[in-house]
């Protein structure tokens, strides 16, 4: 793989339209996300994307003789279009280890510049048949499904950039909310490279009802496995430095 100087931008999207044959996008925001990344190709924009395989595509839509809707899934030619990078990394889903692998397809602008995209793979022989099928379809299944393919982007696309050298990147742009748990990645590793406490918040935004917090954070530690996430430490407090870290301006 062609690494980027410290890219500009880390550009997470559950969904990408990358290809007509690439069924990995629904609809609009898919589309956005495939625009924004041919634009910055044309543009020559330093810029990496993260997305999931979705092996099955979204679905196909048909109706029988009596006008009832029937979906089918839509499975693509992974390798005619992407290649296996040889990286492993693995995240945490409700304390058991998942695999991840990565696909690189390559987004070209007018000028030759290129943009890797990685698409997220759990289809490994080393998980169990359940979470083979968290990168199968996209938005498939009941909230639960949902929420672990979350993990699989946010914490899981993150240690895939970690593992391919991208060390630096300078911004983490989240397509819509769905990778919205890479900030609990990023806080991880801001809490084991330094011997400060991130938990100290420089400011708090107070836009979630904090009588949730209890809840949601011992949810979240579960799902996840997240070290940073203590029962002691507030909501809003966690949710003030995840946007501190995701969207603050760095010091020159």
């Amino acid at each position: 793989m062609n690494k980027i100087n410290r890219p500009a931008v880390a550009y997470f999207s559950m969904e990408i339209a990358l290809h007509p044959d690439i069924p990995t996008y629904s609809g609009g925001l898919g589309m956005l996300a495939g625009d924004t990344l041919r634009a910055a190709a044309d543009l020559g924009i330093s810029m990496i994307a993260v997305t999931l395989m979705h092996r099955q595509g979204y679905f196909s839509q048909s109706l029988d003789a009596s006008g009832w809707q029937h979906e089918d899934p839509i499975p693509w030619n992974i390798e005619r279009y992407c290649h296996e990078l040889p990286i492993r990394t693995d995240v945490t889903i409700e304390g058991r280890y998942v695999q991840l692998r990565a696909w690189k397809y390559e987004v070209t602008g007018c000028g030759r510049h290129v943009i890797p995209v990685l698409l997220l793979d759990t289809d490994l022989d080393e998980n169990s048949d359940w979470d083979r099928t968290l990168t199968n379809n996209l938005y498939g299944g009941d909230s639960h499904y949902r929420l672990c393919q979350e993990v699989v982007l946010g914490v899981g696309g993150v240690r895939v950039l970690r593992a391919l050298g991208y060390n630096d990147v300078a911004r983490f742009h989240m397509n819509e909310g769905h990778a919205a748990l890479l900030g609990l990645e990023l806080l991880d590793e801001s809490a084991k490279s330094s011997d400060r406490s991130p938990l100290t918040p420089k400011m708090c935004k107070r836009f979630a009802v904090a009588a949730f917090s209890r809840l949601i954070l011992r949810f979240l530690r579960g799902m996840t496995g997240s070290q940073l996430i203590k029962s002691s430490v507030r909501f809003l407090d966690l949710i003030s430095l995840i946007i501190t870290k995701c969207f603050a301006v760095p010091a020159n």
